[in-house]
Parts: C-alpha cells; structure tokens; sequence
C-alpha cells in the first residue's frame, strides 16, 4: 500500500509550539539546524567519527538552531516536549538515551487511516498513561540527558512517523523492529513541520556541537 504523505498530513505547529513552551523567543529563535545524518533516511552519523549508519535513518534528530542574531544553541535536558497533532498514547518502549512515547493519530478524509508519531530519547510525563488522549502542542515530556549514559551523542529529540498499517502491531514495536522494516513505512518529519530551517552540507567535526550553547544557559 501506497500513501503520499505530503498530500494527506497537515501542517504541524510543533515548532512553534516548542519555542512557547520553552521559551525560545526570549532569545530571538529563528530556524532548526541540521547536520548530514540528522535527516530522515539518510546513512550517514553526526556523532562520534561520522561512521556510517547500519539502516538509514527512520526519522528526524531535533537538536541544534540558531537566533536572529546568528548565535548558535542547542536543546537539552531542561526541554519540554509538545506534541505534533492531537492523538493518543498507544506504547511505549525503551530506547538507548530514554524512552519513546508513540501516539497514534487518524487522518481525516483518507479513509480515517492512522499513523503513528514517536517521540524518543525523553523522559515521559509522570502523569501520562497509555490510552491518554492529548491535544497538539500539549507537553509529552522532556529530552532525557545523554550525559548518563555512554553514548556519543549529546542530548536530543528523534521523531519519526509512519503509517500504522504497514507495521506490525504497535504493542509488540521496538526500536530493533523498526530498523528492520521497509523504510517505505516512514513519513519524513521536514514535510509536516512548520517554521524555517537549514540542512548544512558538510559533516562537521564530531566535536562541532560544543559550539553550540544550551539554550537554558543563554
């Protein structure tokens, strides 16, 4: 089964959604950054030595953005994380720097088909539950901090998305499940979400993230 993605899901406003809640415009926020690997179904890394990916990617790592000014800064632990469209909580898994929260949401006008949103490398709600249903923009959780676990990676938000139907039933989804299905699942995050933001060329040295200030230190 085929969908296009771009026809049938609306615009989210998870971005500015995220600036509210957090409070990015006190510091003037303008656009996401992206490094190569940080995009949907890309092979490449943006950590450690840049070694390519096993699979591509199966979704969107939110972390890096810059200001009016053209000051550079980053998400961290202290940020609060919306959700992209109204829906309800149907699972949630372990991941390798937190949990991952997975929503299901139904489109309208296409036969009410449902696709899922996951929400990875946070730490839930204390008071949210499966079967919770909560409106877009409301607050899921927060980045889980990198720091405590051995990875490379600095703290930071994967989303992915994808249609329920091509996957297998959610309750049994883990993250070495979704590495082996058809990347024809997926829906790349960039075609829903709203706002300005710029994909850099070049992999920068795997350091290159420390020059990007936490936005809660600014």
């Amino acid at each position: 089964m085929k969908v296009d993605s771009v026809e049938i899901l609306p615009v989210s406003g998870f971005t500015s959604h995220l600036a509210k809640i957090n409070q990015l415009d006190r510091i003037g926020f303008e656009r996401f950054v992206f490094f190569p690997g940080m995009t949907c179904f890309s092979f490449e890394s943006w950590w450690g030595k840049n070694t390519a990916r096993k699979t591509s990617h199966e979704g969107l790592d939110i972390c890096f953005f810059t200001n009016t000014r053209k000051e550079q800064f980053r998400l961290d632990e202290t940020t609060r994380i919306p959700i992209l469209y109204e829906g309800r909580i149907v699972h949630e898994m372990e991941d390798f720097l937190g949990r991952t929260l997975v929503v299901r949401h139904v489109v309208g006008g296409a036969g009410d088909m449902t696709f899922l949103s996951f929400y990875a490398h946070i730490i839930p709600d204390r008071q949210l539950r499966t079967g919770d249903v909560v409106k877009e923009g409301e607050v899921l959780g927060i980045i889980a901090d990198a720091a405590k676990t051995n990875s490379a990676l600095i703290s930071h938000l994967h989303i992915s998305l994808a249609w329920e139907c091509m996957l297998p039933p959610v309750s049994g989804l883990t993250w070495n499940v979704l590495n082996r299905v058809a990347r024809s699942v997926f829906i790349d995050p960039l075609t829903v979400l709203s706002g300005s933001h710029v994909i850099l060329e070049n992999a920068p040295d795997h350091r290159a993230s420390i020059d990007f200030i936490k936005f809660s230190e600014a």
